[in-house]
């Protein structure tokens, strides 16, 4: 992506990749809190708030930046400025060249976006230079390897080992460096920050394809509900990637199912044959993220205490149950 996170980001976000992987809630440092912090942001933070704040109009207090990011904005502006009379470009996958044909109004439209992203960084951000970080990158200088990409990790890494700062990040680089100290997701950020809007925020970050993210039965029967609508089906499908991904498999995820379901056996739109598809279909996909078999007991167990008085809802989901096992073991 030639330096540029902005087109890195939205590739990654985009339905062309897998998602954004993030480190789920449960690896995180409880004890760390964000309040009478000075908040750092990296740029894929900064561009996530950025949307939230497109799409929610969410309003943050300044956060710091490395003064890089308005730079490698500034580089971003300047080439596709240069690039306007650009009919096409061709990219190189699979042995094969493909060409891309841009539309009339494709350069203005990506230089108005760019602009809106550096308003927002501008407005929403003041920007630091670790001065401590001199001894280390001089070196890099004199050897000419140092970028302004390079630097903006730097930078990041010395502002938050400082007293009193706090590096809001989903980037991984940071954990070496870091230890998982004096850094927060922004997952954890927002909804501690935003505690009221906080199932809106994860279905914007749903919508931007994040994996990783701790769902709860309210998000996931909101986006069962809406994945009809045009652009939405993919929201739905990530929120249950979310709760059956291994890495982020927690007690917790097997409540959050149960009560989803029994929200949608409440619905008396959804027909029975359809409410035993998507139990089948959920069990299919969490029975492999259990740790051992005995969560699978876990999961009948909650079955029968939440569905204890619904007659034929309890037998057709731990019909479902069954199914989902059947199916499980004859995978292996």
């Amino acid at each position: 992506f030639d330096s540029s996170y902005i087109d890195a980001y939205y590739h990654l976000t985009s339905s062309k990749r897998e998602g954004f992987l993030i480190k789920p809630l449960k690896y995180l440092d409880k004890s760390i809190s964000y309040k009478n912090k000075k908040l750092i942001i990296d740029f894929s933070t900064g561009l996530l708030f950025f949307e939230l704040s497109e799409k929610l109009k969410l309003k943050y207090d300044k956060f710091i930046v490395s003064g890089n990011i308005y730079q490698l904005i500034d580089i971003l502006l300047g080439k596709t400025n240069a690039e306007r009379t650009s009919k096409m470009s061709i990219t190189f996958y699979d042995n094969k060249l493909i060409p891309h044909i841009y539309p009339e109004d494709f350069h203005s439209n990506r230089i108005e976006f760019i602009e809106k992203i550096k308003t927002w960084f501008i407005e929403n951000t003041d920007s630091e230079i670790p001065q401590e970080k001199i001894e280390l990158i001089r070196p890099l200088y004199s050897d000419g390897n140092m970028t302004n990409t390079l630097e903006m990790l730097i930078d990041n890494a010395f502002l938050a080992q400082r007293d009193g700062y706090l590096l809001l990040s989903d980037d991984t680089f940071y954990d070496s460096l870091l230890h998982g100290r004096n850094t927060l997701s922004s997952e954890k950020f927002l909804c501690e920050a935003f505690a009221e809007r906080k199932n809106e925020i994860l279905e914007v970050m749903l919508s931007l394809r994040y994996v990783g993210l701790t769902v709860n039965p309210d998000v996931l029967y909101s986006t069962y509900i809406n994945h009809h609508k045009e652009g939405y089906n993919h929201i739905y499908n990530y929120a249950l990637r979310n709760l059956t991904l291994r890495e982020n498999f927690i007690i917790f995820n097997i409540f959050t199912a149960v009560e989803f379901l029994k929200k949608i056996a409440l619905n008396s739109i959804v027909i029975k044959e359809e409410y035993r598809r998507i139990a089948t279909n959920l069990f299919v996909m969490l029975i492999p993220c259990f740790p051992n078999p005995e969560f699978s007991f876990s999961l009948k167990r909650r079955i029968e205490q939440k569905f204890n008085y619904m007659g034929e809802y309890l037998q057709l989901t731990l019909i479902s149950l069954l199914d989902a096992l059947r199916i499980n073991n004859r995978s292996y």
